[in-house]
């Protein structure tokens, strides 16, 4: 239901991915959508959402990111940070790592605060090749 009412002007066919993590008090859930609205040649949005009882709060919405999309062991004002793929678009491929400003995470993984990382340890979330779902509109 929160991703169908955010997307609610979105032109379908709308898609996702989606994977969750967790560990002690921290889960968070990350959806990238696969769509003409949120993809480009730089990749597609990711959203980074923290759930709130029945909702979701969105700690990011990062554009042009690419899968794998991984959460990293390393943390930064107490959550862990965000590694994603960036190519496309003009960009050199590389591993992105988004940190976390305390309020929100990097909204440009090729920006600052963002930085390239390499090896950097951590858990897939969101595979290469994961299978997306159809997010069909509200009744």
């Amino acid at each position: 239901a929160f991703l169908t009412a955010r997307t609610a002007d979105a032109m379908a066919p709308l898609r996702y991915v989606s994977g969750e993590w967790s560990e002690a008090d921290t889960r968070l859930v990350l959806v990238q959508f696969v769509g003409p609205e949120y993809c480009g040649s730089g990749g597609c949005n990711l959203l980074i959402l923290r759930p709130e009882g029945d909702s979701f709060t969105v700690l990011g919405d990062v554009t042009i990111t690419r899968a794998p999309v991984r959460v990293l062991t390393s943390r930064t004002n107490g959550l862990p940070d965000i590694a994603v793929q960036v190519s496309g678009g003009g960009a050199t491929p590389h591993e992105a790592l988004l940190p976390f400003d305390g309020a929100r995470y990097a909204s440009n993984p090729t920006v600052a605060p963002a930085r390239r990382t390499e090896g950097a340890p951590g858990l897939v979330v969101i595979a290469e090749d994961q299978e997306s779902t159809e997010l069909k509109p509200a009744p």
